[in-house]
Parts: structure tokens; sequence; C-alpha cells
């Protein structure tokens, strides 16, 4: 996968879904990368790193995604991106 031209293609594609992007940036979505396949890893191993929030199983790999001004701040936006990431491989 070229990170930056796929990065570049759902910047675009949020843009036309969102009214606002803020947030989504390339260190964001290279966080996110880090997270997934350190997350896939993990359940290969057997290595559970979840925890629980109120009701809500949240995951240790993706503290630096949690913690992000895109999550917390624009989460509609976030929302659309997960959907976007179905069709990345």
């Amino acid at each position: 996968m070229d990170t930056k031209k796929t990065f570049k293609n759902i910047k675009e594609k949020l843009s036309s879904k969102c009214a606002s992007v803020r947030g989504f940036t390339y260190q964001f979505f290279t966080a996110y990368l880090k997270a997934k396949a350190q997350h896939k890893t993990n359940v290969e191993n057997n290595i559970d790193d979840s925890y629980k929030d109120g009701y809500v199983t949240l995951f240790h790999c993706y503290d630096d995604v949690y913690e992000s001004y895109f999550y917390t701040k624009n989460s509609c936006a976030y929302c659309v991106f997960l959907e976007l990431m179905q069709d990345v491989k």
C-alpha cells in the first residue's frame, strides 16, 4: 500500500462526504494504520489488550487514535473514515 496516496484518496472522499475533515492528518492516518496492524498481530497471537470504558470495549493499541483530535472532536467524520477504510486492503 502506498500510504501517502491512500491518505490523499481517503481525504478526498472524506471531504466530499463530510462538512469538516479537521484533524484528519497524515500523522493521524499513520497512527491508525500502526494501531490496526498491532491489533491484528495481537489477535493472531491471542494477546488481549482490551479494557472497558463504561459499556464500551476499547483496545490499548488504539490509545493514540482515541486521544487524537480527529477522534475526539470530529467523531462524525471519524465514522465515515472507518467506512472508507473498509475498502482499503
